[in-house]
């Protein structure tokens, strides 16, 4: 006679029992879904291939696949348009125009010469720059006056310069009605060839503080630029130390004697 089952028993036997129903309720779960489905999943796309060669980058797109991918279409041959079409009459009449237009085109008369292209053409000056007859004086042209490149602030006047270099001293105390001034100095930056230029560099100088001048050598085509004037030759020297180390010029020292 079987002996019936211990209350231990029972209680594993229907822990078991449980922990197999709710097994198969999470399978269910899971599994039910993808067997319903009636949509089949998407298909991978293919990546975009990018090739770099240097600055030029070439793109190839990706190919479509799958059941949703349409197949290419047969080529159809395209039908010529009917005016292509030209029938043996049409050519003849199209290669009889083509003729014609390349013939080259007649020449025009030419017009009759009037009375006024005989007439000769008066110059800006009138009737004085008419062909004079030989032996006629003509009179001389007048040409424009040429201008120099150095403002007249710029170009140097000996006596300006000395009647500023009299009222310096007469400041400064170094000269006085008993005691005339008898020589001042100047210093001497540049010397240039070019009137032009010449008077660029003065204008340089003057922008930094110093007052400047060109004096043109006569006859000779240089162009001198000096600053000044100074009464006393230790400030002139110090003038002329300044000059060399912020400037870079070979100044040099110029003394003036006062008439």
């Amino acid at each position: 006679m079987n002996e019936a089952p211990s209350p231990e028993s029972r209680l594993v036997r229907a822990r078991r029992q449980f922990l197999g129903a709710m097994f198969l309720l999470v399978l269910t779960a899971i599994v039910l879904p993808w067997v319903m489905d009636a949509v089949p999943p998407e298909t991978l796309r293919e990546p975009e291939i990018r090739i770099v060669q240097g600055d030029k980058v070439t793109v190839i797109p990706p190919r479509q696949a799958g059941p949703t991918a349409e197949a290419p279409s047969e080529a159809v041959p395209e039908t010529p348009p009917s005016d292509a079409v030209q029938t043996p009459s049409a050519a003849l009449a199209a290669k009889s125009d083509a003729s014609a237009d390349a013939s080259p085109p007649s020449k025009a008369p030419e017009p009759a010469a009037t009375a006024s292209a005989q007439k000769p053409t008066p110059s800006p000056g009138g009737a004085a720059s008419a062909e004079a007859p030989k032996g006629a004086a003509v009179p001389p042209t007048s040409e424009p006056p040429k201008t120099t490149a150095i403002p007249p602030g710029l170009r140097f006047d000996a006596k300006r310069v000395g009647e500023r270099a009299r009222a310096t001293a007469a400041l400064k105390g170094v000269a006085s009605p008993d005691r005339p001034l008898t020589r001042y100095w100047l210093v001497q930056v540049a010397a240039l060839r070019d009137a032009e230029l010449a008077a660029k560099e003065a204008q340089r100088y003057r922008q930094s503080g110093l007052t400047a001048y060109v004096l043109e050598a006569d006859g000779q085509g240089w162009y001198r630029v000096r600053i000044g004037p100074y009464v006393s030759e230790n400030e002139a020297r110090e003038a002329v130390q300044l000059v060399r180390e912020r400037f870079k010029a070979q100044a040099h020292l110029v003394a003036v004697n006062v008439p």
